[in-house]
């Protein structure tokens, strides 16, 4: 499966807890109330992204696979 890099943490803010999804390349970031609402956001925040940047999507969207978990913040790769 192609899929972007992604590094994914949590902030705790007055309304709440929320997860924070960033494509490290592009530097296009999102958020969500869980770790699968940040991750479809910034999916779809990289696609307007890459409509102005087409010559990005080759180096953003690449197949891989690993994930890594540290306490409570994440990082996934594709």
């Amino acid at each position: 499966m192609e899929a972007p890099i992604v590094i994914m943490w949590k902030e705790k803010g007055e309304k709440g807890e929320w997860f924070v999804a960033q494509e490290p390349i592009t530097g296009v970031a999102s958020q969500g109330r869980t770790a699968d609402e940040a991750y479809a956001n910034l999916l779809e925040a990289l696609e307007l992204y890459l409509e102005d940047y087409p010559e990005l999507r080759e180096k953003v969207f690449q197949k891989r696979h690993l994930e890594v978990k540290v306490d409570e913040a994440s990082i996934v790769i594709g």
